[in-house]
């Protein structure tokens, strides 16, 4: 029994004290940077703060896989270039020149790979030239083993319902070991990231827009333009479609890409070139989109493959037919369904004939008018088993 009003008060006052350590505590834990291993096959790595600090906590957070990762990768540079990888990046590094454009356009960026580098202890140059994966393949004499596959449908203008914008994403096998999902919040927005540990980013969405992306390595590229990392984390930046697709069309690219850009009303495809960058579409009607590897509509071809077509045809056509199996079964796939839906783009797009050894993460994402949904498959023997995160608007 409580005596007087003095202890009545002391309780109180410890209640209130136990109370204001308890907020403190689920504050700080709010805004705490994680690793989440629970809820999914693939670990999803939470960050809200700022972009250096973002970047640490991915280094330290993920500091074993990133340097197993890096050295799988210097690895296949030695076996592709004949040499030491040491001297192979800083050579390439040499001969290019990237930071003052990445510096210009998406400075945060670049503040989160120095995060990177120094929360994993890793050496900068070493990481910033492991971003560079599609600018390495464009500046090869030949054409790289990629073949990613990607779709978006625009249900909204078909029926009001969710549009998709969807991809597997095909990469050499030593990239597979590691995958990890960034859960970026800051600055009022959220974005998710579909990457492998220590690279910026593959594809992804944020709370209006999404972006998939394929390499278009007989494109023209620069050598100190945008690289395609930055490219497609810059365009998740984005607050909405119109602005997403104007960055696109301004920047110098540093490598051929064709981007597929997505909202819940509008879906485009954009064949990026160093100096041009055109829309391709599969359907008149402006329905759906896809693509494979090679461009359509985009015409500004690199220097050894302007030499190749001229070899093989004795001048550069003006259109070219490309035999892509996966295209072709994607445009088959379109003509025989008139309402594409989740359901359908998941078997498609899991069929032997487009998900294959080389598939790292087949991607959908579904872009509604009160969230966005993200379908993830990592199963290779069970190319239907999906996992979903949610994005609420």
């Amino acid at each position: 029994m409580i005596s007087n009003k003095r202890d009545i008060f002391s309780i109180i006052g410890i209640f209130i004290i136990l109370l204001f350590s308890f907020s403190c505590e689920t504050n700080n834990l709010s805004n705490k940077n994680y690793l989440d291993k629970t809820n999914t096959k693939v670990p999803v790595l939470h960050l809200n703060k700022s972009s250096f600090e973002n970047g640490f906590s991915h280094g330290k957070l993920l500091k074993k896989e990133i340097t197993e990762n890096i050295d799988l990768w210097k690895l296949d540079l030695s076996k592709r270039f004949n040499g030491k990888s040491d001297s192979i990046i800083k050579k390439f590094l040499n001969c290019t020149n990237y930071v003052p454009t990445i510096k210009k356009w998406t400075p945060e960026l670049y503040k989160e790979l120095e995060g990177i580098s120094k929360g994993a202890e890793i050496d900068f140059n070493t990481l910033f030239a492991f971003q560079l994966i599609d600018e390495f393949w464009a500046q090869e004499k030949f054409l790289a083993n990629h073949h990613c596959t990607s779709l978006a449908v625009n249900n909204f203008r078909r029926n009001g319902e969710a549009n998709y914008n969807a991809q597997t994403i095909d990469i050499p096998v030593f990239y597979h070991k590691n995958p990890v999902i960034l859960n970026i919040s800051a600055d009022k927005s959220s974005k998710l990231i579909t990457t492998f540990a220590g690279y910026l980013g593959i594809n992804g969405m944020n709370k209006n827009i999404s972006v998939t992306e394929n390499s278009l390595t007989a494109l023209k590229f620069s050598k100190d333009g945008l690289p395609v990392a930055f490219v497609s984390r810059k365009i998740l930046d984005c607050k909405d479609f119109n602005e997403a697709v104007n960055f696109v069309k301004t920047i110098e690219h540093a490598s051929g890409q064709n981007y597929i850009i997505a909202s819940n009303k509008n879906i485009v495809s954009l064949e990026c070139s160093a100096d041009l960058v055109t829309e391709y579409w599969a359907s008149a009607d402006k329905l759906y989109t896809l693509h494979g590897n090679n461009p359509f509509t985009n015409n500004s071809f690199n220097k050894n493959y302007r030499n190749q077509l001229i070899t093989f045809y004795g001048a550069v056509p003006e259109s070219i037919f490309y035999n892509d199996p996966k295209v072709q079964t994607l445009k088959k796939y379109f003509l025989d369904n008139a309402n594409p839906n989740e359901s359908g783009i998941k078997e498609i797009l899991g069929s032997h004939s487009i998900c294959n050894e080389t598939t790292f993460l087949t991607t959908i994402m579904e872009l509604g008018k009160s969230k966005n949904k993200m379908f993830i498959s990592l199963n290779k023997s069970d190319r239907k088993k999906y996992f979903e995160l949610t994005l609420e608007k």
